[in-house]
């Protein structure tokens, strides 16, 4: 799915089905610290790092998110609230040369709405 940055992205569905079929991939939550307490779907994933958006330095890339930008076959795929912020990371991002990169299209909000419920919705 394209969204309006032009960045892939993948729909809640697929992204279940790729957690279900045990892909290998990592989810990287740029909510700030008071969205997650409001809604989380940390435990239905095998890999989540969180890095809320204000605190990324693009000088300092941290060295999990660099790790996993540069693993052969691992898939990054970024989370907010609906989709927008994680749109302008994976947009930066890719256009620093990485590559594996998904939005998460509707982001937790179409997690909740779609798929879990009991995530929370704010």
């Amino acid at each position: 799915m394209v969204n309006s940055f032009g960045v892939p992205g993948i729909s809640v569905q697929e992204f279940a089905q790729k957690i279900a079929d045990g892909d290998d991939m990592l989810l990287l939550d740029i909510r700030e610290e008071p969205e997650r307490h409001l809604a989380k779907m940390d435990e239905a994933l095998p890999a989540v790092e969180h890095l809320p958006l204000s605190q990324f330095d693009p000088a300092a890339v941290p060295e999990f998110l660099r790790e996993n930008l540069l693993a052969p076959g691992t898939e990054l795929v970024i989370m907010c609230h609906h989709g927008i912020r994680s749109a302008q990371f994976t947009y930066w991002l890719l256009a620093q040369g990485y590559e594996n990169i998904l939005n998460l299209d509707g982001g937790i909000e179409a997690w909740a709405v779609e798929i879990d419920p009991q995530v929370g919705r704010y």
